[in-house]
């Protein structure tokens, strides 16, 4: 069974999301996650668009600005493992959502 791209770029982010959490990884994960949730969240800005859900544009606009890699958003490492679990589960839910 053939994926989409959005499809696999947010069961990606997803996964990578939800490992972050475990805080044993190299500052390297955490760049490269940065641009992984970054692009995918761009990715379903133009699906919700196209699909005219006003709302969650928000809401992956919100995503994209918390984790840009070019300006990144530090926070204190609860909060940041408590949006990290939040932006897990929406995109996992994202391929019902957006039908991808």
């Amino acid at each position: 069974m053939k994926g989409s791209i959005p499809k696999l770029a947010s069961q990606a982010s997803a996964l990578l999301l939800f490992l972050s959490l475990f805080r044993i990884w190299p500052i390297i994960y955490y760049v490269l996650l940065r641009y992984l949730v970054g692009i995918t969240a761009v990715l379903l800005i133009v699906r919700a668009d196209e699909m005219k859900k006003q709302k969650w544009i928000g809401v992956w606009i919100g995503v994209a600005i918390l984790f840009n890699p070019i300006v990144p958003v530090y926070l204190p490492t609860p909060m940041q493992a408590f949006i990290s679990f939040t932006c897990g589960l929406l995109f996992a839910l994202s391929a019902r959502m957006f039908r991808l």
